[in-house]
């Protein structure tokens, strides 16, 4: 077994905690409980579900700023640039459903359409976000975990 000491990492692990943190906290709304349904969930709201969406999105771009714009260590890379584009599947898949839910002059087959292209996104995000996840060294991977 061969471990190298990642030096300089700490700015990039605050702010992957920090950032994580938030949005794990945002997400709790999506979550059902014993006496909600959670946000986007049948028995909920449309608007609670792309309020719900319009937070985390928020999270996640401050996210997304954040790590382009800190030092990320040789070891993170792969596992960075998978973030980077989970992140962008997520908003993609946020932003489509929060427009099928919203106020609009917009078709029912639209709506439709848009809904159905956003579950396909937050998949894909959810599938890079664990191809991710697993890019980062096992021994050097920050904390908390993203959604996996």
């Amino acid at each position: 077994m061969h471990l190298v000491a990642i030096s300089g990492d700490g700015p990039y692990r605050a702010i992957w905690k920090r950032s994580w943190e938030q949005i794990q906290r945002d997400e709790v709304r999506y979550a059902a409980t014993a006496t909600a349904p959670g946000a986007c969930n049948a028995g909920s709201t449309k608007q609670a579900c792309a309020r719900t969406d319009r937070t985390v999105a928020v999270d996640l771009r401050r996210l997304q700023v954040a790590l382009r714009g800190v030092h990320v260590p040789g070891p993170y890379r792969r596992a960075t640039t998978l973030t980077l584009r989970a992140i962008s599947h997520d908003l993609r898949g946020l932003n489509l459903r929060m427009r099928s839910l919203t106020a609009g002059s917009w078709t029912v087959a639209q709506r439709n359409e848009w809904f159905r292209q956003s579950k396909l996104e937050l998949i894909v995000a959810q599938e890079t976000f664990a191809k991710a996840w697993a890019a980062f060294p096992d021994w050097a991977r920050p904390t908390p975990p993203p959604r996996v």
